[in-house]
């Protein structure tokens, strides 16, 4: 036996050694027997391998749990980006988009002068609602120099401008994972020029907040704006918001999570936003020109788009319209007391106009109860009714994905 042998094996029996007289004191001292009596080391196996093996596991284990664990690159969990190099902006730059390719391609070249290069990892996503018309062949023709790809996603049906949006943000947050989400639209009103302006208005903020691109000045004739005036009044009157915003904004991450779980969202992004109560804040822009063609909105679809706006705010439009209501209802109180007071109590009454004011106030005061009535129970029936949620129904309206552009590294 070498000489490492005997040193373990002398080892291995001074610790069986300490063990058995460990155990045998205390059982003598439960049975009240003196320690000293228990002095007899059991003639056994030797534990000193063992003992070193479990030694050398420990310190292993030990080691291993001490060491970071690496994160595996391109991984996500439930939709957040992974960690960023510093001031690298990952941008996905969503655009609806329906039969205006053309439009979307002069726009994509602006895009892509008018982005700094070396602080963004942008790419374009197209979200086609459905067009008519298919996406053209090689429709990117030139090498963009900032833009990184540029993706097209069909929808299963036309949708419309808004419900579009909704579906578009569920998609990138749940399968394209992003710093941040820029919306604007595909025609060139959304001016590119006030992208940088967004972007850094947006990282002066923290990047943590909503930043919309508020309109100081528009480019239409003057009867749409003169009804785009109305339609603001209307809206303050309705809800106490003032609106100014439209989809031209930028949203972080953080608040994206959020926003796709806001049911609201399928009928106004913008309107959603403040519902919900994010953080915003507004950048003063003014609104451009079609680069090309001729819009796809009516008169029609701009009453129906306003009124989206308005259906948001659903709630405080019932108790504001029932307020005005019962407003209405004592100032037809009064006048019934006022012809009550006339007929009996004066010689100015006309035979027979008295009956005829108080039948035409209470009927009009019973419209008004109806109405309120009516208002008040739709408004508690809409509280427990969850439609639509963007982050769990989204898929259902996703069809074809198609990489349009990827840049050659």
């Amino acid at each position: 036996m070498t000489n490492c042998a005997r040193k373990n094996q002398s080892r291995g029996l001074d610790f069986t050694a300490a063990i058995s007289q460990n155990r045998q004191t205390r059982v003598n001292s439960i049975q009240g027997q003196p320690a000293e009596e228990s002095s007899s080391l059991p003639q056994g196996r030797s534990f000193g391998p063992y003992f070193l093996v479990l030694v050398a596991k420990r310190s292993l284990v030990s080691t291993a749990l001490a060491l970071p664990v690496p994160e595996e690159p391109g991984r996500e969990e439930f939709g957040r980006p992974t960690k960023r190099r510093e001031n690298l902006l990952n941008l996905v730059i969503l655009l609806p988009v329906y039969n205006d390719w053309e439009c979307a391609a002069i726009l994509v070249r602006k895009l892509d002068s008018v982005l700094p290069n070396g602080d963004f990892r942008a790419q374009v996503i197209f979200l086609d609602d459905c067009s008519s018309s298919p996406l053209p062949r090689d429709w990117v023709k030139d090498e963009l120099k900032n833009l990184f790809s540029v993706e097209s996603v069909r929808l299963r049906r036309n949708l419309g401008h808004q419900r579009a949006i909704a579906i578009g943000l569920s998609f990138i947050h749940r399968e394209r994972p992003c710093d941040a989400v820029l919306v604007m639209d595909a025609d060139g009103q959304d001016r590119p020029e006030d992208v940088p302006r967004l972007i850094q208005k947006f990282r002066d903020a923290g990047e943590r907040k909503v930043i919309f691109a508020e309109r100081i000045r528009r480019s239409e004739n003057w009867i749409f704006r003169l009804c785009y005036h109305f339609y603001r009044f209307l809206h303050r009157l309705l809800t106490g918001i003032s609106v100014r915003v439209g989809n031209f904004s930028i949203v972080p991450s953080a608040q994206l999570a959020s926003l796709v779980v806001v049911s609201e969202t399928w009928n106004h992004y913008a309107a959603s936003v403040l519902k919900a109560r994010l953080p915003h804040d507004t950048l003063p822009t003014e609104r451009g020109e079609r680069l090309a063609g001729q819009s796809q909105l009516n008169f029609v679809a701009l009453v129906i788009h306003g009124l989206s706006a308005i259906s948001v705010f659903a709630e405080t439009v019932g108790v504001r319209v029932t307020l005005a209501i019962f407003a209405l209802l004592s100032a037809i109180l009064a006048l019934l007391s006022t012809v009550v007071c006339i007929r009996f109590g004066t010689d100015l009454a006309i035979p027979g106009w008295a009956t005829t004011a108080v039948g035409i106030l209470l009927v009009i005061a019973l419209q008004m109860l109806t109405i309120a009535s009516g208002l008040t129970f739709t408004v508690l029936f809409n509280r427990n009714n969850l439609s639509f949620l963007p982050i769990r129904d989204y898929q259902y309206f996703v069809g074809d994905v198609e990489k349009v552009y990827e840049r050659k590294r």
